[in-house]
């Protein structure tokens, strides 16, 4: 893929990139959600060391956790070990997920993810998506917000990207976009405002 963060993100998790980022240190587990998953099939891109996996893996019927490398798969599969249900979740690496992930998709979820990317990799994602959710299908998923379009890398090579809200939603151009909310996030250092938004394939009828 070009112009892609995949190979530094690689990179980054052969380093023990969650052992060494203090902002993961005590990053609380998702124990709710605000769509009931329970019997869905979901998509998580991103699934790091299983902080969501491991809810979804407890409620929805399926779920396909994609990520960068076998590394990351190996810490989000202890984690799932100890505290969900491995059986319901099959690893995709972020490389080959186009080959593997089934139609009739119910849910697509990122969050702390797509600010990682870049908006080639962000557009194939959800342009893909739209094309394996069902009809009424959710995409949900979190940006980072900025005045204007900004890469940048923190000090360990982290790389950042952050949107204006008009490009975060003609992203969504094929969705009905239901509705989005803001949230800000303090890190060691400063602020970060955040966008995530509920969309749902065309053709929904609620």
């Amino acid at each position: 893929m070009k112009n892609s963060t995949l190979d530094i993100w690689k990179e980054l998790q052969a380093n023990n990139y969650f052992e060494k980022i203090r902002f993961y240190n005590g990053f609380p587990l998702i124990n709710s959600f605000p769509i009931d998953v329970k019997n869905k099939v979901i998509v998580e891109i991103g699934c790091g060391y299983g902080r969501a996996t491991v809810y979804f893996s407890n409620n929805a019927k399926k779920v396909y956790a994609i990520d960068v490398s076998i590394d990351v798969f190996e810490k989000n599969q202890l984690f799932l070990e100890r505290n969900g249900n491995i059986n319901k979740v099959k690893f995709v690496l972020a490389n080959k997920y186009k080959a593997i992930i089934p139609n009739e998709i119910d849910l697509v979820y990122s969050e702390h993810v797509f600010h990682h990317l870049t908006i080639e990799q962000i557009e194939e994602y959800i342009d893909f998506f739209y094309n394996k959710l069902k009809l009424g299908g959710i995409f949900y998923s979190q940006f980072l917000l900025g005045e204007e379009i900004k890469y940048f890398k923190t000090g360990n090579n982290e790389p950042v990207l952050q949107l204006p809200l008009k490009q975060v939603l003609e992203l969504f151009k094929k969705y009905k976009i239901k509705n989005y909310k803001f949230k800000t996030v303090e890190s060691c250092t400063k602020s970060y405002n955040h966008i995530y938004v509920l969309a749902i394939k065309n053709g929904d009828k609620k």
